[in-house]
C-alpha cells in the first residue's frame, strides 16, 4: 500500500510538473510573441529610443511642449517646431513686455520695422529655449526631443544655434535642402541631424553637396562661456576652464593650440583684453538621419511647382519607390544612415509595410494631433478623425507650394476660385518676415493671400470654423478614414494609449 501511495504521489508530481512546464513554456512563447511584436528600437546620430516613432505635425502652437514631451515620456522622439512659438498665448506677457520695454527705449515712443523685426528674432530665439527645457521636463529626460527649423525661415541661423544652446537632441529640416546645418553646429557634435526630402534624387544632390574643408573661429571674451566641441567653457582671467572647472593646457608649439574633449584647436589670445580665439578645420558631416517624406500624401505644404499638382501622384515620390533608392545610394556610398518614413502612417500595418522597404523609423502626425496633449481645437481634432475624400482640397499656398487643406478652412476668393489669378492685395506691411518668400508680403497674385502663421496660431483657438486647418490624405485605396475603420478611434486618446495601439501587431 505504502508503495502505491508513492507511486500515485510521484505520478500527481510528474502531472503536476508537465502542466508547469507547460504553462512556463506557454508563458514564455506568449513573452516571445509579444516581443516580437514590439517596435525595433530607432538610433539617429548619438541617441536611440525604444520606439522607432517620431511625433510630426504642421503647426504653430501644436507642437508645443506638452505634446512633444507626453511623446518622449512613452520612449519615442517628440518634435517642436521653431516657427513663431512666442506669438502663441502662453507667452503673450512676455512678448507684451518686450514691446512695452522697447516703446521706452524709443526717443519718440514708437516701435521701428527695423527694431520690430529684431525682436521677433530675439522673443523666438528665447521661447525656443524655454519650449526645449519644458518638453525634457516633461519626458523626464525618457526620451528624445527633436525640433523642425525650415530652411526657408529667415532666421535659420538663429534658431539652429539657439536649439543648440539649449541642448536639443536633433534638428530635423526640410523646406529646402540643409546644406549649412553641418556648419552651424560643428560645436554640437551630440545634435543629430536630419534633412527631409520628398525624391532619391535630392538625397543624392544633398550628399554629393560634400563642401571643401571649412574653417570656424570661436571667440570667448573673459568672463563669458562658450560651447566648444559640446562642453562649455569659460574665459576667466585670461585662461581657460572645462565645465569641470578644470584649467585647459595650452601648448608651447607654435602656433600654439588647445584640446577640448577629442577636439585640437588652434589658440591665439589677445592680451589687451584677455579675449582667445579657437580656430578648427571642419570636414562636411554626414546626416546622422534622412527622412523622405510621401507628397501624394503628405500634411500641408506639396513640394512641387505651382501649375503641377500633377506631379504629386508622381511614382518617383511614393515611399515604396524613393525608399529603396535611397538605400540603394546610401549603400553604393557606404553610409549607414537610417531612413525616415513619412505620409500617411497611421496604423501599425503601415509602419511594418515601411520596415518591409527597408525604412528604420516612421514619422507620424495624424495621431499625435488628435491627442489629448495636442493644442489644437477640438473642433480640428475631430475633423481630422472623421475626414473623408470630400473634405480635403489642395491650393496655392501663400508660401508659394500649393498645399493641401479641409475644405472648411478660410475659404474665399483669398484662398481658393477663379479670382485668385486677378488678386491685387492692398499695400501690406509685414513685420516679421519669417519666410524668405510669401505672397502674402510681397503681395504675389495667383496664391492664397493669407499669413499662414496667423492662421495656423488660430487653428489652436475657438472659433467658426474657418481658421486653417491644414491636413494630409487622409483615405485609403478604398476610401476609408484609417482612424475610425482600422483603429477605432473615435474621439482624442492619450498618446501612451496611441503606442499601446501601435505596439500591437494586426494581420
Amino acid at each position: 500500500m505504502a508503495k502505491i501511495g508513492v507511486y500515485r504521489l510521484e505520478k500527481k508530481l510528474q502531472i503536476h510538473m508537465t502542466i508547469l512546464m507547460e504553462n512556463l513554456e506557454q508563458e514564455s512563447t506568449v513573452e516571445q510573441r509579444l516581443e516580437q511584436e514590439k517596435l525595433p528600437w530607432l538610433t539617429i546620430g548619438k541617441h536611440t529610443v525604444e520606439t522607432c516613432i517620431i511625433q510630426w505635425w504642421m503647426g504653430i502652437w501644436i507642437w508645443m511642449a506638452e505634446l512633444v514631451g507626453a511623446v518622449a515620456y512613452e520612449w519615442g522622439i517628440g518634435t517642436l517646431t521653431a516657427g513663431a512659438i512666442h506669438m502663441t498665448t502662453p507667452y503673450k506677457e512676455y512678448r507684451s513686455g518686450l514691446l512695452e520695454e522697447a516703446r521706452k527705449q524709443s526717443p519718440n515712443g514708437e516701435i521701428s520695422a527695423k527694431e520690430r523685426r529684431r525682436l521677433f528674432r530675439e522673443a523666438n530665439v528665447f521661447c525656443i529655449k524655454e519650449e526645449i527645457r519644458k518638453a525634457k521636463e516633461i519626458a523626464q529626460w525618457r526620451g528624445k526631443i527633436f525640433i523642425n527649423i525650415m530652411v526657408a525661415s529667415t532666421d535659420y541661423d538663429e534658431c539652429v544655434i539657439a536649439a543648440c544652446e539649449a541642448w536639443v537632441d536633433g534638428i530635423v529640416s526640410g523646406a529646402w535642402l540643409p546644406t549649412n546645418l553641418h556648419k552651424l553646429t560643428s560645436e554640437y557634435p551630440d545634435v543629430a541631424l536630419v534633412p527631409i526630402l520628398s525624391y532619391a534624387k535630392w538625397v543624392n544632390v544633398l550628399l554629393n553637396k560634400r563642401n571643401m574643408p571649412y574653417e570656424r573661429t570661436s571667440e570667448i571674451r573673459e568672463d563669458k562661456t562658450t560651447t566648444i566641441n559640446g562642453q562649455k567653457i569659460r574665459n576667466v582671467d585670461g585662461k581657460l576652464y572645462d565645465q569641470e572647472g578644470t584649467q585647459l593646457t595650452v601648448t608651447d608649439k607654435t602656433p600654439s593650440t588647445i584640446i577640448v574633449g577629442d577636439r585640437e584647436y588652434m589658440y591665439l589670445k589677445n592680451e589687451e583684453d584677455n579675449s582667445i580665439k579657437l580656430t578648427k578645420q571642419y570636414q562636411w558631416r554626414n546626416p546622422d538621419a534622412i527622412t523622405i517624406e510621401s507628397v501624394e500624401k503628405w500634411w500641408g505644404h506639396l513640394w512641387v511647382i505651382k501649375g503641377s499638382l500633377d506631379e504629386i501622384h508622381n511614382p518617383e515620390s511614393t515611399l515604396e519607390v524613393a525608399i529603396p533608392k535611397v538605400r540603394e545610394i546610401l549603400l553604393q556610398k557606404g553610409l549607414d544612415i537610417p531612413v525616415i518614413a513619412a505620409g500617411w502612417i497611421v496604423t501599425r500595418k503601415d509602419i511594418d509595410r515601411m520596415f518591409s522597404i527597408w525604412a528604420k523609423g516612421v514619422q507620424m502626425a495624424t495621431l499625435p494631433l488628435i491627442s489629448k496633449p495636442s493644442r489644437a481645437h477640438e473642433d480640428f481634432k475631430y475633423a481630422v478623425i472623421h475626414a473623408g475624400k470630400d473634405d480635403i482640397h489642395e491650393f496655392n499656398s501663400s508660401a508659394i507650394y500649393p498645399a493641401r487643406r479641409l475644405r472648411k478652412s478660410l475659404i474665399g476668393a483669398d484662398m481658393v476660385g477663379e479670382d485668385l489669378e486677378k488678386i491685387r492685395s492692398e499695400k501690406r506691411t509685414c513685420l516679421r518676415h519669417c519666410l524668405h518668400h510669401c505672397a502674402y508680403r510681397d503681395r504675389i497674385p495667383g496664391y492664397a493671400q493669407i499669413c499662414i502663421m496667423d492662421a495656423l496660431v488660430r487653428s489652436t483657438r475657438w472659433s467658426d470654423g474657418s481658421w486653417l486647418r491644414f491636413i494630409w490624405y487622409p483615405l485609403d485605396e478604398n476610401w476609408k478614414n484609417k482612424i475610425t475603420s482600422e483603429l477605432w478611434i473615435t474621439s482624442p486618446i492619450t498618446i501612451k494609449e496611441i503606442f499601446e495601439i501601435l505596439q500591437r501587431k494586426t494581420t
